[in-house]
C-alpha cells in the first residue's frame, strides 16, 4: 500500500537545500539560467518544423490535429500523440522515427518514463498502454508494438504522467477520476489510490517532492477549479475513492486546462480557458500574479530558473513571462492554433504541438544542453563507423 514518499526518496540528481555546496553553486546557475529567454527577439527561430507521414501523405492526406508531446529525460527524443492513431518517437537532431504505435482510437497523451525504457499513451478507446521501447531487451516474449499492461478507464484519457524513479503512473480520464497505479503491481489491474472530482479532469501533475497532486478541472464557460491533494492514501469511501478534504481550492471563472509547479517547488501555475495564465504560492496557496492572453490558454510551464513561465495559446503564440516584473520577454508565433507545449530538459527550448498537425521547436540556433551535444557526437561517431569501409 502507497503512503506517500519520504527523504530517502528524492532523487540524488537534484540538488538537496541542506547542502550548502549545492545551494551555493545553484545560485550561480540561476543567474545564467535568468537570461536565458530574454533579449533580442530576433535571435529566437523555429529550429524544428515536422508533420506526421510520408511526403505525399503530408501534402495530400488529411491533415491530423497533434495532441500532444513529450520530451525524454535526456531531451534527445520527441514523443507525440496524434488524431491519426498514433504515438510516434523521434530523434531530436537527425528527426528520423524510431518508434511508431498504432492504435484502435485517436491518442490523446503521451508520456516517456524516466528511465527511457517504456512510453505510456492515452487513447480514446478508455484504455492506458504502456509500451516498452526495448521489448527484445526487457520483454523478448512480446511482438514489437505490443502492450506490456494496459489500465482500463471509464472514460478517455486527458493526461499522464510518471513520478520519479517510474514507481508510480499518474492517469487522469474524462470519467471525472484521477488515479494512482503502482507499477510495480500493475499485475492487479487496480488503482493504488483514486480521487473523484465533480467537473471533468484536463490535467494532473506531481509536485517536486512527489508529496502532493494537483488537478486541473472544470466545464467550459461554467466553472474550473485548481484542487491540491496529499499523495498519502487516507479514508476512501465506498468506491475507493479519497474523501479527505484537499489543502485547496481555488476557483477560476472558466475550465482550468492545465497545471504545472516550479522546479523548486515554490510556485504552482495555472493555464484557463479565461484566457489568463494564473501564478500561486504554494506556501500558502496566495495569488501571486496574472497574465492576459487574447484566447484560450492551453499549457503553462516553468522554466528553470522559476522565474518565468511558458504558456501556449489558441492564437498561435508561445510566450514567455517574467513572473515578477508581470514582463512578456518573448513571444513565438507558430502561425497555428495550439494544443500543447513542453519546454525541454534544460529549458534551452520550447516544443508544441498545434491543431494542423505539426510539430515545431523553438529556440536559439547553436544552443543545446550537453546531453544533446553528446548526442550528436554519438551520432557522428556512429556515421563514421557505417562510412568507414570494410577490409577484406
Amino acid at each position: 500500500e502507497f503512503r506517500g514518499f519520504d527523504d530517502g526518496d528524492v532523487s540524488p540528481s537534484r540538488p538537496r537545500d541542506d547542502d550548502p555546496l549545492n545551494r551555493s553553486t545553484s545560485k550561480f546557475r540561476d543567474r545564467d539560467k535568468d537570461k536565458e529567454w530574454e533579449g533580442d527577439p530576433t535571435r529566437f527561430s523555429c529550429l524544428v518544423s515536422l508533420r506526421h507521414g510520408t511526403g505525399r501523405e503530408q501534402r495530400y492526406g488529411p491533415r491530423f490535429r497533434m495532441l500532444g508531446c513529450c520530451y525524454n529525460n535526456d531531451g534527445t527524443q520527441i514523443c507525440t500523440a496524434s488524431e491519426d492513431k498514433t504515438c510516434r518517437i523521434f530523434d531530436r537532431i537527425s528527426l528520423k522515427p524510431l518508434h511508431k504505435f498504432l492504435h484502435n482510437e485517436l491518442v490523446r497523451c503521451a508520456s516517456i518514463s524516466h528511465s527511457g525504457r517504456y512510453v505510456c499513451t492515452g487513447c480514446d478507446d478508455q484504455h492506458c498502454r504502456m509500451l516498452p521501447l526495448f521489448p527484445e531487451e526487457d520483454h523478448p516474449e512480446l511482438k514489437k508494438g505490443e502492450e506490456f499492461y494496459y489500465l482500463h478507464h471509464a472514460g478517455w484519457l486527458t493526461s499522464i504522467t510518471f513520478a520519479q524513479h517510474d514507481r508510480l503512473l499518474l492517469t487522469t480520464a474524462r470519467d471525472r477520476v484521477a488515479r494512482i497505479w503502482d507499477i510495480g503491481n500493475m499485475e492487479l489491474r487496480m488503482a493504488s489510490t483514486k480521487w473523484k472530482l465533480e467537473d471533468p479532469i484536463h490535467h494532473a501533475c506531481f509536485s517536486p517532492d512527489q508529496t502532493r497532486v494537483a488537478f486541473a478541472s472544470g466545464a467550459q464557460r461554467y466553472f474550473g477549479l485548481l484542487s491540491v491533494f496529499h499523495t498519502e492514501r487516507g479514508q476512501v469511501d465506498g468506491g475507493g475513492h479519497q474523501i479527505n478534504p484537499p489543502l485547496c481550492a481555488l476557483e477560476h471563472p472558466d475550465a482550468v486546462t492545465c497545471v504545472a509547479f516550479s522546479p523548486n517547488n515554490r510556485y504552482m501555475g495555472s493555464a484557463c480557458l479565461d484566457g489568463e495564465a494564473r501564478v500561486f504560492d504554494t506556501r500558502i496557496f496566495d495569488h501571486v500574479a496574472s497574465f492576459k492572453h487574447p484566447n484560450f490558454i492551453r499549457t503553462i510551464s516553468f522554466t528553470q530558473c522559476n522565474k518565468c513561465i511558458c504558456t501556449a495559446c489558441e492564437d498561435g503564440c508561445i510566450r514567455i513571462f517574467n513572473i515578477a516584473l508581470r514582463k512578456e520577454l518573448q513571444c513565438f508565433r507558430t502561425g497555428e492554433p495550439l494544443t500543447w507545449s513542453v519546454l525541454a530538459p534544460g529549458g534551452l527550448e520550447v516544443c508544441c504541438t498545434t491543431s494542423e498537425g505539426q510539430l515545431q521547436i523553438w529556440g536559439v540556433e547553436g544552443r543545446m544542453s550537453r546531453r544533446l551535444k553528446e548526442h550528436i557526437r554519438s551520432l557522428e561517431g556512429s556515421l563514421e563507423v557505417a562510412g568507414t569501409p570494410s577490409h577484406p
